[in-house]
């Protein structure tokens, strides 16, 4: 484990003294706790934001990695609850990345499909990569180990992707609706009938979706039901949207409002 972790002292995280991985829960319709989300952090200023995108610019996301899945890793053995794991693509090509998580396997007593490793979508994946990635991520899921696919309807993250994995027998157990998407549709349903004629005429100004996409989406959560996949809603931030996002069949819920009922921190 020391030879993996000498390089975490020399990276970016060296300037902090405490970093923190906060739990963020993912439950059910009834606060139910399905998972806890692991997610980096500093202090109450955020200035985690920052750090992760100099992280990312730097290609030291690895470092924060090995951090967050040690952490992941304790979870689960600790508490036998199942831990979401952000994962970048950098982290993926790392050269030390599958020897990095068997080492953590055979030092920790977990099932590991209680690790959902969460692909975040902070870029679109170049062909010549995609081959190498896709290659890492079937070797976990033939360790059994399960995925998620993070910010469906983003910029990034696209249909044709999940089906790739799909067709490799790759675990995908949740299908993440980006909060953005979510958000929108909420806005539509809210101030549809009640808004001025004009704006209802040159609503593609202010919104980025169609009533097309919204149609899709109804589709494609059945299509993934169909594969018993999970789908999760983001941006639950107050009861209202809360009940907004149970009419429309999620399976899960996430974000601020939950969070504030049921959150914590573990230094790292």
């Amino acid at each position: 484990m020391m030879s993996f972790e000498k390089g975490v002292d020399n990276s970016i995280l060296s300037r902090y003294d405490k970093i923190y991985a906060k739990l963020e829960p993912i439950v059910t319709d009834t606060l139910e706790l399905y998972s806890n989300e692991i997610l980096f952090r500093l202090d109450s200023k955020n200035t985690h934001i920052k750090v992760l995108d100099e992280l990312r610019e730097k290609k030291e996301t690895f470092s924060l990695f090995m951090r967050m899945s040690k952490r992941a890793f304790l979870e689960v053995e600790k508490t036998w609850l199942s831990v979401n794991l952000n994962m970048e693509v950098d982290d993926i090509l790392d050269s030390n990345f599958i020897e990095y998580l068997t080492l953590l396997t055979q030092i920790h007593d977990i099932d590991n499909s209680k690790i959902n490793f969460e692909l975040v979508e902070t870029e679109d994946i170049p062909n010549e990569l995609k081959d190498i990635i896709i290659s890492k991520i079937k070797q976990l899921s033939d360790m059994w180990f399960l995925f998620s696919i993070d910010d469906l309807y983003s910029w990034y993250s696209n249909k044709e992707r999940i089906d790739i994995l799909l067709s490799l027998w790759v675990k995908i157990s949740i299908v993440k609706v980006d909060w953005k998407f979510l958000k929108e549709m909420f806005i539509s349903s809210k101030w549809w009938f009640s808004m001025p004629n004009i704006v209802k005429r040159d609503w593609e100004k202010y919104f980025k979706y169609s009533i097309d996409d919204f149609d899709d989406f109804r589709k494609y959560i059945t299509t993934l039901r169909d594969k018993w996949i999970k789908v999760v809603a983001e941006w639950i931030e107050n009861e209202e949207i809360f009940d907004f996002a149970k009419e429309l069949w999620f399976d899960y819920y996430q974000w601020y409002y939950i969070q504030n009922i049921n959150s914590n921190v573990r230094e790292i």
